[in-house]
């Protein structure tokens, strides 16, 4: 792994660059990525396994042409923009200013209702930063099939169980927040009764 990591050293010093060169905080990178800035860091600084997917996405989101990259990795910058492509440049442009919250999103933050997860404990368990969770619940943070899948995994659960929430269509999360908006105001005699009820299920 190490001889590997020897050979990948010259694009992984392009993507530091790349990042600097348009300006781009490790936290936002990882915020655009879905994934925390402890992981970027890792990657920039050679402690973990080089993945072509992550070159891909970073280059796409800091707007930078596979040739341009090439020029980083030689160490030249002559002609390389220092702006990003305005999707990213601006905030209103940017998913993760922007909310559509999906059937997808939905049942992600069902199915960690349903484990009795924090979003805390979730964002461990996916290796995830705690805010990439609830953007994601909040549909800030774009899905892919394979997002999903390792959620679904990381919180013990199968792909079964994921399209069970999405396809049904059931606002767990909302649903719960009106049932317990309902129970914090009843009195005291029905609290009582409608605990009974629960305890039977």
């Amino acid at each position: 792994m190490e001889e590997e990591m020897q050979k990948l050293a010259p694009e992984i010093r392009a993507i530091r660059l790349g990042r600097e060169l348009k300006k781009m905080s490790r936290k936002d990178l990882a915020l655009e990525m879905g994934i925390s800035p402890k992981t970027i860091e890792k990657l920039e600084n050679g402690r973990m396994k080089y993945a072509k997917a992550y070159l891909e996405k970073i280059l796409d989101i800091l707007g930078i042409a596979p040739e341009e990259f090439l020029l980083l990795k030689r160490g030249k910058m002559l002609g390389l923009s220092t702006t990003r492509d305005k999707k990213v440049l601006e905030n209103k442009d940017r998913r993760s200013y922007r909310k559509q919250v999906t059937k997808e999103c939905k049942a992600l933050r069902s199915l960690r209702l349903i484990k009795g997860l924090s979003q805390d404990k979730a964002s461990r368990l996916c290796g995830y930063a705690r805010a990439t969770i609830g953007h994601i619940e909040n549909g800030r943070i774009e899905l892919d099939q394979g997002r999903i899948a390792h959620i679904v995994k990381s919180y013990g659960l199968t792909m079964e169980d994921y399209y069970r929430e999405s396809l049904d269509g059931f606002d767990r999360a909302r649903i719960i927040e009106e049932c317990l908006g309902f129970i914090s105001k009843m009195e005291q005699s029905k609290l009582k009764t409608i605990h009974a009820m629960l305890v039977c299920f």
